[in-house]
């Protein structure tokens, strides 16, 4: 499910939920929303988690791979999100970068919510 924060403008960021294919559509609106080819931006990645120790233990693994990673009260209120960014390409790593997070998610009973672009404003 392609969830949009905002309405389509620069300085928007946009989610995308669970789907590779979604990876792609949100990397079309990106590209219609001014976002050029070849941009760096920073990604945020989610993921959530019942329990704090495997919230813990992921965000570890992130930090090894660079991502700058926050943990906090997920928006249930029962669970954690573990909140990974980097900056990227994202036409050229978002798609590479997702079998790696759902398989950590997956490796604690959890789950991978996605990604989200800031378009910077201006563009």
């Amino acid at each position: 499910m392609l969830r949009l924060l905002r309405k389509l403008r620069p300085g928007i960021a946009w989610r995308v939920g669970r789907s590779d294919q979604l990876d792609r559509a949100g990397l079309a609106l990106l590209g219609r929303a001014g976002h050029r080819a070849g941009q760096a931006g920073e990604a945020s990645f989610y993921l959530y988690f019942p329990h704090l120790d495997s919230a813990e233990r992921v965000a570890g693994r992130l930090r090894h791979d660079a991502f700058a990673v926050t943990i906090q009260h997920g928006a249930r209120g029962n669970d954690w999100l573990v909140l990974a960014r980097k900056a990227m390409f994202p036409e050229a790593e978002i798609e590479a970068v997702r079998p790696r997070l759902e398989a950590l998610a997956k490796g604690e009973g959890s789950e991978y919510d996605g990604w989200e672009v800031e378009i910077p404003a201006g563009r």
